[in-house]
């Protein structure tokens, strides 16, 4: 969906209700959504976004992996594109009051990269938020985080040149209570904000 390298012949979803709905072998790329609401969605592999952009946008019951990215410059072997995208998502992103709702998400996992933390509406006790000068000293990187992601994350968010990240704990991973409990850790040593 959506597969241009123009910015204004995005592919626009909005105002749709999706509920109890699967998703197979399919990835979304530069689409625009506003104001849509999705209620369970089963997918048999990772559902995957590039350069996706999020306005009203509520995730809400069961759904397996995700992972909502910018729009990468290997995927395109286009740079030029891939920046042109990105930054047209930064610039909408600084005109709206919130993208994501993903306060009710019942996951396996999800990864968010390039969407402002303080754009998605969390649930404080499963998500917090890293920002890049609680970070940037590296101390994360002593941090022992047992079988999560977060460490991945902190790096992607570094490296990326984002100034957050949102850490997911996914309450339908067999990892949960370890990725809430490294949640914790990052939040006592101040690398997390403390909600």
């Amino acid at each position: 969906m959506s597969n241009t390298r123009t910015p204004k012949l995005r592919s626009v979803v909005s105002n749709v209700r999706l509920i109890d709905c699967a998703a197979d072998d399919c990835y979304i790329d530069a689409a625009i959504f506003e104001n849509v609401e999705v209620h369970n969605l089963k997918s048999s592999d990772i559902l995957r976004t590039y350069g996706a952009t999020f306005k009203h946008v509520v995730l809400r019951g069961r759904f397996g992996n995700l992972m909502l990215k910018p729009v990468e410059p290997y995927i395109r072997n286009d740079p030029e594109a891939a920046k042109v995208i990105n930054g047209a998502n930064q610039d909408y992103y600084r005109t709206i009051d919130w993208a994501l709702d993903i306060r009710q998400l019942d996951c396996v996992s999800c990864e968010i990269s390039a969407i402002p933390a303080r754009l998605i509406l969390r649930d404080p006790e499963t998500q917090a938020v890293v920002r890049r000068e609680n970070a940037i000293d590296q101390r994360w990187r002593s941090l022992e985080y047992g079988n999560t992601p977060w460490a991945y994350a902190i790096s992607g968010m570094i490296s990326d040149g984002d100034e957050d990240c949102v850490l997911i704990a996914g309450k339908r991973s067999r990892n949960f209570k370890a990725e809430l409990a490294a949640i914790e850790m990052l939040r006592d040593q101040g690398i997390a904000d403390p909600d």
